[in-house]
């Protein structure tokens, strides 16, 4: 009780009392302020660049989409049946109609983003459309069109077509004819793309259930969004929505109060569309620890203060004795910060020559590091597919394994070294400090280092590769053992997963330092992916990965690059830009750098290139459709020529009769002979019930001047006789 007496007496103590307390107010309070403030900001900004980066993805996806709307209306507006059908005069022609029906069907159906097409001719006011939808679905394009609403350059309208109790909710691009008739004519091509198509991309990237994600054009009409009920709703009044639009950044993020409560919302301008991805998330969902963070920090502040106020009454009691009470807090500190400098001392001796770093004998001795054997020898461990185990494992199960791996390495090596030193130097990395008493390293070593892998494969379900530094003499070299360690670990591209790599390994290894990149085996790769050939191109591959497993590991990941970008640079402007996941290919040039052995290399290049194939595949059937279908159509017009053969239907359509012979068999399992015969016999059925001619008349209208041959085909096909045909139809229709 002293002590109050005291501060009731005396004015120097109440002084002293009065500012310790003040101090250790104030400093609480700022630190718990600026660790608090800079947690959230810090988060918000991470948080934040990674919504702008799904918006960028998704950006990046509608600007592909939008070249392929373009690509498919090239298509389209070159087609002689669509032609037919937008510049036709006919009012009611049922086969312009069904051929370029089945144009638009075929092209409908290889894109996903594709609700429907149509054409519309606005000289007859006539419409069709790959979903049969009636002429008063679409009245009110179709209106705008006939009265020269609509711009001849370019118009994209985000509408709702309805359909007895059906909505569909389409982006409608409308494109007109070529030039020549884009002045004169109301006729155009009208593409609809599904917007439910462009909401599951945006919903891909949400990731709470209270936010929002949409896509609005720069008048602030919404195109898309992950609320159905708000297409084609207007948010041009709505603060954020201004914010976003008058900025003149084409990406950013900011904080705003949106329906009461306070959002993070991040941006992303198209430069190619000039649309605006849109992200909210509610703030509090960004740093959902926010507020347990804030109650945490008061609570803990309130109780610094308290014990600050309780320390301040025993300093001021022991004003006499401040230097003996700071050395006793020094001491228990660094006895608490042992650990940490320990590590930290051996990253750097492992990192960097002794000469660059400033360590003293007494540092060296109050960690625990005894340096002083005759030879060092780092032994480096590294995580395989590190990819997937900080996928699979959370950031504080992450830091326990490591530490795991360091406990296991330096228990079982004691049996071969004394007081081993683990460390860890990267997520993926940890090394370990051994001191030997001779230069050469005992072949038991490596059957502990295989049973650490098995340990830690048993008990964490994943593998290591250890590589093993060169045995150097006095800690001054210690950095030179564990580089040699890094460079070697290199080697696990080669070797593989879970191997043990020394020096006697590499220097094994036939290295062809003058080897050149394998351009024939490219050459040829590329050759066989045009063919389809898939069983030649994968022979192709291993023979290029065969070929550069003795380079160095720069030279193999190098070619490898080289080698995909080639193939990229090949199909990118013929099948790659029109595929529906085009990003695909241009991602996989970065994932390559990621990948850690040679097999898995072998294995991505191997599936880039069938999904190459399987992009020419779906081109060629689409051609082959179209090839038919002008056949078909050639045959009807020419069937009654006696002279008409497959070469010259082959000739009419610019293919050779040998592929159009192939292709024949391929589509229909009938050759063109048996078709044109059987189209032929078709025409004279019809002939002989709707006409009286005789049958060397009909043999020869269809193109038969043999007309013995004509009788026995028909007879054998029908089972009677013309006569007897015409015969029986004509009393069947009385």
């Amino acid at each position: 009780m002293s002590i109050v007496k005291d501060i009731k007496n005396y004015p120097v103590y109440r002084r002293l009392l009065i500012s310790y307390l003040l101090l250790v107010s104030i400093m609480v309070f700022l630190i718990g302020s600026v660790l608090y403030f800079y947690f959230s900001s810090s988060t918000t900004k991470e948080i934040s660049e990674m919504m702008q980066s799904m918006l960028t993805q998704t950006s990046t996806t509608a600007d592909n989409t939008n070249n392929q709307v373009y690509y498919v209306s090239n298509q389209l507006l070159n087609d002689n049946n669509v032609n037919n059908m937008l510049l036709s005069t006919e009012q009611d022609d049922p086969i312009r109609d069904y051929k370029a029906y089945l144009t638009l069907k075929n092209i409908n159906s290889v894109y996903p983003f594709l609700k429907y097409i149509g054409v519309y001719n606005g000289k007859i006011d006539h419409y069709i459309n790959t979903l049969g939808l009636p002429y008063d679905s679409d009245k009110d394009i179709l209106q705008a069109l006939k009265n020269g609403q609509v711009d001849r350059k370019f118009q994209m309208f985000s509408r709702e077509v309805k359909n007895g109790n059906e909505l569909y909710r389409v982006l409608t691009f409308v494109f007109y004819p070529n030039a020549t008739f884009a002045k004169s004519t109301t006729s155009a091509l009208i593409i609809n793309l599904d917007e439910q198509y462009f909401r599951n991309v945006l919903q891909q990237y949400m990731n709470s259930p209270k936010g929002q994600i949409f896509v609005m054009n720069s008048q602030g009409s919404v195109i898309s969004h992950s609320n159905p009920d708000l297409f084609n709703q207007s948010l041009a009044n709505e603060p954020y929505v201004q914010h976003i639009l008058q900025s003149s950044d084409n990406s950013g993020y900011f904080t705003q109060t949106v329906h009461r409560e306070k959002q993070l919302v991040a941006y992303v301008k198209s430069a190619q569309l000039g649309w605006y991805f849109v992200s909210i998330r509610p703030y509090i969902e960004v740093i959902p620890q926010t507020n347990t963070l804030k109650n945490v920090t008061l609570v803990i502040a309130a109780t610094m203060i308290m014990l600050g106020f309780a320390l301040s009454f025993w300093i001021t009691s022991n004003i006499y004795t401040p230097i003996r009470s700071l050395m006793w807090k020094l001491r228990h500190q660094m006895q608490s910060t042992q650990p940490f400098l320990k590590h930290n001392v051996l990253r750097q001796l492992m990192k960097e020559p002794w000469n660059d770093m400033q360590l003293s004998d007494n540092m060296l001795s109050d960690n625990s590091l005894q340096l002083d054997s005759p030879y060092y020898l780092i032994f480096l461990l590294h995580i395989d597919d590190v990819q997937r185990f900080e996928q699979v494992h959370p950031p504080k199960d992450q830091a326990l394994i490591r530490f795991a791996i360091c406990n296991i390495a330096a228990e079982l090596l004691e049996r071969h070294y004394a007081a081993p030193n683990p460390v860890v130097i990267e997520n993926d990395e940890v090394g370990i400090l051994a001191g030997t008493a001779s230069a050469a390293m005992p072949d038991t070593v490596i059957l502990t280092l295989k049973e650490i892998q098995e340990v830690i494969q048993q008990y964490f379900k994943i593998t290591i590769t250890v590589a093993i530094g060169d045995s150097v003499q006095k800690a001054d070299h210690i950095a030179s053992s564990y580089h040699s360690a890094l460079k070697r670990s290199e080697y696990r591209f080669f070797y593989g997963h879970n191997s043990i790599i020394d020096g006697k390994m590499i220097t094994q290894r036939a290295t062809q330092h003058s080897f050149k990149y394998p351009a024939i085996i490219e050459k040829n790769l590329i050759e066989f992916i045009k063919l389809e050939d898939r069983s030649s191109v994968h022979g192709q591959i291993r023979k290029f990965m065969k070929s550069i497993e003795s380079t160095e590991y720069f030279h193999a990941l190098t070619y490898s690059h080289q080698l995909l970008l080639s193939i990229l640079k090949e199909f990118e402007g013929t099948v790659i830009h029109v595929s529906s996941d085009s990003s695909y290919y241009y991602e996989r040039l970065a994932y390559l750098s990621k990948l850690e052995t040679l097999d898995a290399i072998e294995k991505e290049l191997l599936d880039y290139c069938d999904r190459i194939c399987d992009l020419l595949e779906q081109k060629q059937n689409l051609r082959m459709s179209d090839n038919l279908e002008k056949v078909k159509d050639y045959l009807e017009e020419h069937y009654h020529d006696p002279n008409l053969s497959l070469e010259l239907a082959a000739e009419a359509i610019h293919i050779s009769p040998g592929y159009l012979r192939k292709q024949f068999k391929t589509y229909y399992a009938v050759s063109f002979h048996d078709m044109l015969k059987n189209l032929r016999l078709d025409k004279a059925c019809a002939l002989l019930i709707e006409t009286d001619e005789s049958m060397a008349v009909i043999s020869e209208s269809i193109g038969m001047l043999n007309t013995n041959y004509f009788y026995t085909l028909f007879k054998k096909r029908y089972g009677i006789s013309p006569a007897q045909y015409r015969e029986q139809k004509r009393a069947d229709l009385r």
